[in-house]
């Protein structure tokens, strides 16, 4: 039963790949930015999605060098992980269908940039995080392991809680009153239940 999952996971893990390349490639053509994250950050982002990447194939080829960290979660459980994993992929779609252009991979004002309020975003300032937190979390209840969730979840949470208030303020800069109204009515990671 091991191996459903890891196909599962692996399917995943290749429909991230498949969603999320090419508005990265189409990010590194912009060219008049200003870059918000420093390059410390990057690096330590960099590097822990190397470690969740190794953690990942370790688990998909190899999954023996990491069964020591496995949990014993049920099939039930699992399979849900896998239905939460497509609902963020799906999610990622909408975000970057909505996002177009506007999408980078770091934290960055483009000259061009405009607010973004349609799709996800008219609930929602950051659905993408959401997205990708639904996503990492799947990867632990699928792959029952709990390194592989400690260190998905762990460094997304940081990348996440490191940018939150930067990109909030970035973009009041940016936009001014405009942004303010939107953020008033939108939750961070979650629609406002007023």
């Amino acid at each position: 039963m091991d191996t459903s999952f890891r196909i599962a996971l692996g399917a995943l893990v290749v429909a991230i790949l498949l969603v999320r390349t090419p508005p990265q490639l189409r990010s590194l053509e912009t060219t008049e930015r200003q870059r918000l994250e420093s390059r410390w950050n990057i690096a330590l982002r960099s590097v822990a999605g190397l470690v969740g990447i190794a953690l990942l194939l370790a688990y998909l080829w190899k999954p023996r060098t990491i069964a020591w960290a496995a949990l014993p979660i049920p099939g039930a459980i699992r399979w849900l992980g896998v239905a939460i994993g497509v609902s963020g992929i799906a999610g990622l779609m909408w975000v970057h269908r909505e996002l177009g252009r506007n999408f980078s991979g770091t934290l960055e004002v483009q000259k061009d940039q405009v607010l973004v309020t349609s799709g996800p975003y008219h609930w929602v300032r950051h659905p993408m995080y959401t997205a990708m937190l639904l996503i990492v979390f799947s990867f632990f209840l699928v792959s029952a392991n709990w390194l592989i969730g400690a260190v998905w979840i762990g460094s997304l949470a940081a990348v996440v809680m490191s940018r939150l208030r930067r990109e909030d303020a970035a973009m009041e800069v940016r936009f001014g009153a405009q942004y303010r109204t939107w953020a008033a009515h939108t939750g961070r990671l979650l629609p406002r239940l007023r």
